[in-house]
């Protein structure tokens, strides 16, 4: 199996890159899924640093059994893997998690309900080539794919821009964006207009 690569940047008459490339594997690996948007609301109780409750419309579907990313206004993530304590039709309770200290109350937010990703497979010491995007129409607001282990573990959390596509040659030198096996990706879109479209290609080599 084969995977087409090129990159290359040309301005004045000179030129960076090497065109296009084949890479070559024995397993293709890609998907596309659907990230829902986030609720924008706004922190009206704010309990300690991580431990708050964010007001939102009604019908946002968060429940207690659910996880979320806190983003700011601008669609930028300021606290990762929050439990949700209590709902109600338009309040979030939110604690835990890790990152940033949860702002002044009042300040608006947006809460970002985790997609879970489950079974996948990717092979980190197989992967010759991968790519990931984030598509939200016309949004440059940030987005989160978490690849988890069978432990579970994180062995890959990657910060998405929107629309912004990253890609890691590593059967040229990139460093492999995992570094183990995942078999589950946790994501969530800092949009809180659009849902967004998560494509992730990776050409593997598993032949022992």
């Amino acid at each position: 199996m084969q995977a087409s690569y090129s990159m290359i940047l040309s301005s004045g008459g000179k030129s960076v890159g090497s065109g296009s490339q084949l890479i070559t594997g024995d397993t293709d690996n890609p998907f596309e899924v659907t990230v829902p948007a986030a609720k924008a609301g706004t922190l009206t109780t704010r309990t300690d640093n991580d431990t708050g409750i964010v007001t939102v419309a009604s019908g946002h579907g968060i429940t207690t059994s659910d996880k979320i990313d806190l983003y700011d206004a601008s669609g930028v993530i300021i606290r990762k893997d929050q439990d949700v304590t209590a709902t109600t039709a338009t309040t979030i309770s939110i604690d835990a998690g890790t990152g940033s200290n949860l702002p002044a109350a009042t300040t608006a937010v947006r809460v970002a309900k985790r997609k879970v990703i489950d079974p996948v497979f990717f092979d980190a010491s197989g992967m010759q080539i991968f790519g990931i995007e984030l598509k939200v129409p016309g949004a440059t607001t940030k987005g989160r794919a978490n690849f988890l282990s069978a432990v579970p573990a994180s062995v890959g959390d990657l910060s998405l821009t929107a629309n912004s596509g990253t890609i890691r040659n590593v059967a040229a030198g990139d460093t492999a964006p995992i570094s183990a096996d995942a078999v589950a990706i946790h994501a969530t879109n800092g949009n809180d207009t659009h849902d967004g479209v998560l494509t992730i290609i990776s050409m593997e080599d598993r032949t022992p």
